[in-house]
């Protein structure tokens, strides 16, 4: 190990790998070029030092300080370099070439990432973590598509300084995309160039990124979309393109958001969870999409948002566990009646649909028919059904 002049630029490296079970063949002729300011918040102002997973590595390290290393293991002490004895404190343009699978930047030095300059092809096929908490990372890179990771879980998460700069990465194998922008503040890029069809996991993918407000179209998504633009306070997306078929779970996708387009396409057989969905949005709009025979749980699925105002009774309650307040306080008297009469397909004074036992439920101050259709579809749901109604009595 140690300083090396070694020339990596189109190298080859062959190494066979028993964790990922295949032969690693790769020319990688481009680095991975980044600056760093080693006076900023971590360790020693003298020092940076990033990590590598346990994957197999082999690559170069050129310092900007005129000396390189070889790393050939995942925790080799050469990755913290010390200028204290080439240049001091200071801002230094860093590259890597060889084969890093799994880079991480996250830890003691993450403040200290301030640029990537080309992102290059260094075998990436992990990005967990990998830029998770450097706060004042910014992207001038270009390029991207060396960067092929499998799993972005966290990967720009608390990224407060990026703006853009990560469209040409290419996610096409990635399976789990779980908050990979989360709390990074400052970001709005349209990602519509990334394929996310392999996805299965988007919980919390824009949560908190309070900046967003370009969004991609022609998504493919499925499985788990809680929290996707959690607290994106101006966020109002479009979209109309998305396809959503195998989602299983809305649970708070929208919360604190200005959300209010329609719906119609967020049907899926799968979904199982649409609790907090809409809670603090302005949304109101046709909700019939938003049911599934695999329904478990709608608890408080817009509470605290402000004028909503449709039927719920095409909703299938036949397996929820959870309902909770149904509205926000501005559902009609009518909207509420069909509610109550939808539920339970209520006709010739009797149901024919199979709902669950046992819940509660709050309308805020919406009233029910006396004599009506819907006082008999209430009357049912307490007396058979066992449900608490919490409501504005009947008229």
């Amino acid at each position: 190990m140690g300083n090396t002049n070694q020339n990596t630029n189109d190298l080859k490296i062959k190494k066979y790998s028993s964790v990922y079970n295949q032969n690693l063949d790769l020319v990688v002729n481009k680095a991975f070029e980044f600056i760093i300011d080693t006076t900023k918040i971590g360790g020693s102002n003298t020092q940076y030092g990033f990590t590598a997973s346990s994957t197999p590595v082999n690559f170069t390290v050129d310092w900007g300080d005129g000396t390189s290393d070889v790393i050939t293991t995942y925790n080799d002490p050469l990755l913290t370099h010390d200028y204290i004895a080439t240049g001091g404190a200071g801002v230094y343009n860093i590259k890597i070439t060889g084969l890093l699978p799994s880079p991480r930047f996250y830890g003691t030095y993450d403040d200290k990432l301030m640029e990537i300059t080309n992102w290059g092809n260094i075998g990436v096929t992990s990005m967990v973590t990998t830029f998770r908490n450097c706060t004042n990372l910014v992207v001038s890179a270009t390029d991207g598509s060396g960067w092929k990771p499998t799993s972005m879980i966290l990967a720009f998460s608390n990224c407060t300084s990026l703006v853009s700069g990560v469209s040409n990465i290419d996610v096409s194998n990635c399976t789990n995309f779980f908050a990979t922008f989360r709390s990074s503040s400052s970001f709005n890029e349209d990602l519509t160039s990334w394929n996310v069809s392999n996805g299965t996991d988007f919980q919390g993918f824009f949560r908190d990124c309070t900046s967003l407000t370009l969004f991609p179209i022609n998504w493919s998504v499925k499985g788990i979309c809680s929290d996707f633009f959690y607290e994106c306070t101006s966020a109002n997306p479009d979209l109309s393109t998305w396809n959503f078929e195998g989602v299983t779970s809305y649970n708070y996708m929208f919360k604190d958001t200005s959300y209010n387009r329609p719906i119609t396409n967020f049907s899926s057989a799968s979904l199982y969870d649409i609790s907090r969905m809409m809670r603090g949005t302005p949304f109101n709009q046709n909700v019939d999409s938003l049911t599934s025979s695999v329904m478990t749980r709608i608890q408080d699925w817009c509470r605290s948002g402000s004028g909503f105002n449709q039927s719920l009774g095409a909703w299938n309650l036949e397996n929820v566990i959870s309902l909770g307040y149904i509205s926000n306080g501005s559902m009609s008297n009518a909207n509420y009646q069909d509610t109550l009469v939808g539920w339970l397909g209520w006709s010739g004074g009797a149901p024919t649909r199979t709902v669950a036992s046992g819940l509660s439920v709050n309308a805020y101050s919406s009233k029910y028919e006396i004599g009506g259709d819907s006082e008999a579809a209430r009357n049912y749901l307490i007396s058979t059904l066992g449900w608490t109604i919490t409501d504005g009595g009947g008229i």
